[in-house]
């Protein structure tokens, strides 16, 4: 439910006193997939409801370009009506982009002040902080698994830990709405691993996500915890 159309002259807006929360993502599957889930939680939610919107918004193309991706918050800019307090985010993965377009795409977000989050190598690091108690892992192995890796390994990581827990594998497109229960257990993970410290780098893993989810739901916390 995006915000009144400009030039609309409405004298109340069921959406008024919201805040907005616009996603648009390099990933045209797991990523918008995974956010309409928690738009459809906040929707259930009677107060939290009221507050906040989540709005995944979606392309028919694969083109793996951040314009493109721009380009979608572009046009939903220049189409609805914003109020201060909403938020428009570009999600980008970093696997297979030349640190200088990174550069380009996060120096644009802030002349467009949208929020820029790039995640290294790929979406798949956010999803697997899900399901893997990092904390029970030997340094050395930690420190393999959270070093820079290429988005097939993390992928068939994620894989291999969601077959051995819950007997099927990840597959892009195909979120559950089991990742809804684990949000709390993935937002410690990533404050304590410290993951936007070297954000939209090479240096090491990183992501902005637990930053986006920890915003979307610090009004009114659902029904577990969150992190201070």
């Amino acid at each position: 439910m995006p915000r009144g159309e400009k030039g609309i002259n409405r004298k109340k807006r069921a959406n008024k006193f919201r805040t907005f929360f616009v996603i648009a993502s390099e990933g045209r599957l797991s990523e918008p997939q995974y956010f309409r889930h928690i738009a459809s939680f906040l929707s259930k939610t009677k107060k939290l409801g009221k507050q906040v919107i989540v709005e995944p918004l979606y392309r028919e193309d694969n083109a793996s370009d951040f314009r493109r991706v721009l380009s979608l918050l572009d046009e939903y800019k220049s189409k609805y009506d914003l109020k201060k307090g909403d938020q428009l985010w570009c999600l980008v993965d970093a696997d297979n982009w030349p640190e200088k377009n990174i550069a380009q795409a996060h120096q644009l977000c802030k002349q467009k002040q949208y929020e820029f989050c790039m995640t290294n190598p790929c979406f798949e690091l956010w999803l697997l902080l899900h399901y893997l108690d990092v904390s029970l892992i030997p340094e050395p192995m930690r420190l393999q698994i959270f070093a820079p890796a290429s988005s097939k390994e993390i992928g068939q990581f994620l894989h291999d830990t969601l077959k051995q827990v819950y007997g099927e594998g990840y597959q892009k497109g195909k979120i559950s709405n089991i990742h809804l229960e684990k949000i709390p257990f993935a937002l410690k993970q990533a404050f304590a691993l410290e993951l936007e410290k070297s954000h939209w780098t090479y240096e090491a893993c990183c992501t902005r996500i637990h930053i986006l989810i920890q915003q979307i739901f610090q009004t009114e916390p659902p029904d577990y915890p969150l992190p201070e």
